[in-house]
């Protein structure tokens, strides 16, 4: 199972649970179907260098909408905000020790819509270095 999701310093803005390990075709859907869709012109799209993230059209489909995509460098997840979300999802799942994917799923989505607060999100940016005011 892949979580994968976008973040501003105010929302989660995409967010989807694949049921296997992500490939690059995943990813891609992801971005067309969840991501782009809540772009706006100007907007930052950081991502880390998985192979999945830099397959052909990604970045021209994010571009398309007026926003722009940085890579960062390798091996940089303290300069990436969203790794903090998925630690903190983590830390939530692991306290009900779920015996199912259907339960790890539940809990995701409970914790990404109730417990995930622009505090948070401003603070995971503030953490890696970014403006935040």
């Amino acid at each position: 199972m892949t979580v994968v999701g976008a973040i501003t310093q105010e929302k989660v803005i995409a967010f989807d649970i694949i049921g296997k390990s992500m490939k690059g075709e995943d990813f891609k859907k992801f971005v067309k179907e969840h991501l782009v869709p809540e772009l706006w012109d100007g907007a930052v799209v950081v991502m880390d260098r998985l192979r999945a993230h830099q397959v052909e059209g990604i970045k021209e489909m994010v571009e398309e909408v007026g926003a722009k995509v940085i890579y960062l460098s390798g091996y940089s997840p303290d300069f990436n905000p969203i790794e903090h979300l998925w630690w903190e999802l983590k830390a939530f799942i692991r306290r009900f020790v779920p015996k199912s994917k259907i339960v790890v799923e539940a809990l995701l989505r409970m914790a990404v819509k109730y417990l995930i607060s622009s505090v948070h999100l401003r603070n995971y940016f503030a953490h890696c270095c970014y403006c935040t005011s």
